[in-house]
């Protein structure tokens, strides 16, 4: 009680401490503007002040929400581009299409259309916070596994170097069963048993959340 007491009261203190500095900033400030409005003048001067700090909340909100549309939609291509196995740097011919089509179809949308970032470093750092995530979600799950195994494969690449892709496959108390590509390491020199051994430890021990490996 004496905390709560002591916490609401520090509350009203910092109100009125900035009630203060507000009557400071308009006598200092804008005071003698505004002395001269009186009666229904005043009232009217205050309504039309009231109305431009509406507009400009609506307009910040609106900018706001376009600049998260954006962002959005930067993710959203980035992970069909990813998906799909394409370059990186196609995200800007994508962006010129978009925009030849929205002036074509939807002329209002266009300057929108323009705020979407997808050149190669924008793409490049959305597919990596994307893959950071799903590696993160992946991580949660696997504490419930009641069960899992690794499976493993190997390809080579058009540059000849052999890549060792790993599948984790688990199992909850629920009986779920959730099976993801864990990571795509690549084969440089023999790939004996041993190195790929090795290359199958390192991912599971990783110390990559709270100094624990994947499957710890």
């Amino acid at each position: 009680m004496h905390r709560e007491r002591c916490g609401a009261q520090g509350i009203q203190h910092q109100s009125h401490y900035t009630y203060i500095l507000y009557i400071i900033h308009y006598s200092t400030r804008h005071a003698e503007k505004y002395a001269k409005h009186q009666g229904d003048e005043r009232e009217d001067r205050v309504a039309t002040l009231k109305t431009c700090l509406l507009r400009q909340h609506v307009f910040f909100k609106k900018a706001s929400k376009e600049s998260e549309a954006a962002v959005e939609a930067s993710y959203v291509v980035s992970e069909m581009i990813a998906k799909a196995g394409k370059p990186f740097k196609d995200g800007e011919f994508i962006k010129k299409c978009m925009l030849q089509a929205a002036s074509i179809v939807c002329p209002v949308n266009e300057g929108q259309l323009s705020n979407i970032s997808l050149s190669a470093n924008t793409v490049a750092e959305c597919v990596s916070d994307l893959s950071g995530n799903i590696y993160h979600q992946l991580r949660e799950k696997a504490k419930h596994f009641h069960a899992y195994s690794v499976a493993l494969g190997e390809s080579t690449d058009i540059t000849e170097t052999a890549q060792l892709a790993m599948y984790v496959r688990g199992v909850d108390h629920n009986f779920e069963v959730m099976e993801e590509l864990l990571t795509v390491i690549p084969m440089h020199g023999q790939t004996t048993a041993q190195e790929i051994f090795r290359q199958l430890v390192m991912p599971l021990r990783m110390p990559v959340y709270h100094g624990r490996g994947l499957l710890e």
